[in-house]
């Protein structure tokens, strides 16, 4: 939208430059009969036209471009595309957009040109019609360049002729403003969202993390892990999922239940409000603000009824968390929530906390770990470390700045043809000056 926006502006730049270049054209032809209908309609037709040729053009392009990067979320995704094809109502959409926006954008300066008298016209004053030092503005810009500044005569002139047609000097600011700002917008998007990441990432402390085909006894996985080289701490959470039942009797969405030990280094929680969990609770629990952006009814002391596995247990919330890029969770004590799932001092997971913070280091631990618990005959499902993960989400923000960064390009390329056009007419229009 802002583009195309932008891109208006740049129309009414060639319009103005083509008017600029045709002043005497346009008195003869006022002179000899021409009527003001007929001469705005050669502009209109000449606008449409470069409207119909520019189709041929961004048709494909948009196609290709649309394609390339569907196929790449499809990636992502994990479905299959049924081919390439461009739908009707997204070209008739693009029909629209190139050829009535241009003729839209270009009535106004049209019916501004095809209106100069056969006199202005024939003076050769073209367009400018020597208006500058008829505003108080003019006068103030006059007198501070040439009583405070002390400007030479050329700079004077030149700083009067940029903002003599002021219309035209704010359609080529807004362009390059809309550049330079988006670009700005981007770059802190980007860094907002790689400072989100970290914050996430944080948030559990862990480095390396094993996921087993089945479940085994917690105490024989700590045992293993710590025994190999590199690793400094290690734990188990346990975890399921669950509904919120409310007091109208419909089940909210769904949310995910870790148990985790009181006292455990793995997750940095940000408190917002009440308690973290301590060893001697049962029933309590901790939710994010993920949580609590779906249930706005639920607050810190509330007790609550989730449906977890298909049994109703009410739970007493005592504190609430910063939920960031990990969605609806909540946090209750292991050991209680052991004897609730059934499955007391078994997991199907172990998270470790590295010796070092270097990712090589951690991915040689990661396959390193993988290789000790199948020595002893634990059957490993998968390994990762933090960092892949952070790389795997980082490419995913890099993809969308990326395809901003290009429509940032495509905004201050138009800023800087709409500029091109604002220094040509302004030398068009001084010719007999020059």
């Amino acid at each position: 939208a802002l583009a195309l926006f932008a891109s208006s502006f740049l129309v009414i730049n060639i319009i103005n430059g083509l008017l600029s270049q045709h002043v005497q054209q346009i008195g003869i032809m006022k002179a000899i009969g021409a009527k003001r209908p007929q001469i705005a309609q050669m502009y209109l037709v000449t606008i449409g036209s470069l409207g119909i040729v520019s189709l041929f053009i961004a048709i494909p392009l948009g196609g290709l471009a649309a394609y390339g990067f569907t196929s790449f979320m499809a990636g992502l995704i994990n479905f299959d595309l049924r081919g390439f094809r461009i739908p009707t109502e997204s070209i008739l959409v693009m029909v629209a957009v190139g050829i009535i926006v241009p003729i839209l954008a270009s009535l106004s300066p049209i019916i501004k040109g095809v209106s100069i008298t056969v006199r202005e016209a024939i003076s050769d004053f073209g367009l400018g019609k020597g208006q500058f030092g008829t505003s108080k503005f003019d006068r103030l810009v006059s007198w501070v360049t040439g009583r405070v500044l002390k400007l030479t005569r050329p700079l004077q002139i030149s700083l009067r002729n940029t903002i003599r047609r002021k219309a035209r000097l704010i359609f080529t600011l807004i362009t390059m403003i809309l550049g330079g700002s988006i670009f700005i917008g981007i770059l802190s998007v980007h860094a907002s969202l790689l400072a989100t990441l970290d914050s996430a990432l944080d948030y559990f402390a862990y480095d390396v993390d094993v996921n087993f085909k089945q479940s085994y006894r917690i105490d024989e996985i700590q045992r293993v892990a710590l025994q190999i080289p590199g690793v400094v701490e290690a734990d188990s959470w346990i975890g399921s999922s669950g509904r919120r039942v409310r007091p109208d009797g419909d089940e909210g969405p769904n949310l995910q239940i870790i148990g985790t030990a009181a006292d455990t280094n793995l997750i940095k929680p940000q408190l917002l409000e009440g308690r973290w969990l301590r060893s001697d609770d049962t029933n309590a629990i901790v939710l994010n603000t993920e949580v609590t952006k779906e249930e706005e009814d639920v607050a810190v002391g509330d007790i609550i009824l989730l449906n977890i596995d298909g049994r109703e247990r009410e739970w007493r919330v005592v504190g609430l968390v910063q939920g960031i890029l990990t969605g609806p969770l909540a946090y209750t004590n292991r050991p209680y929530f052991e004897r609730e799932l059934r499955q007391v001092g078994r997991a199907g997971s172990i998270q470790i906390i590295a010796a070092q913070t270097d990712p090589a280091f951690q991915a040689e631990l990661a396959r390193t770990v993988k290789a000790a618990f199948e020595e002893t005959g634990f059957q490993v499902n998968s390994t990762g470390t933090i960092q892949d993960i952070r790389d795997r989400i980082e490419y995913q923000f890099n993809l969308i700045v990326v395809f901003l960064a290009v429509m940032a390009v495509l905004i201050a390329l138009v800023g800087g043809l709409g500029l091109m056009g604002t220094m040509s007419i302004n030398v068009l229009e001084r010719t007999r000056e020059i």
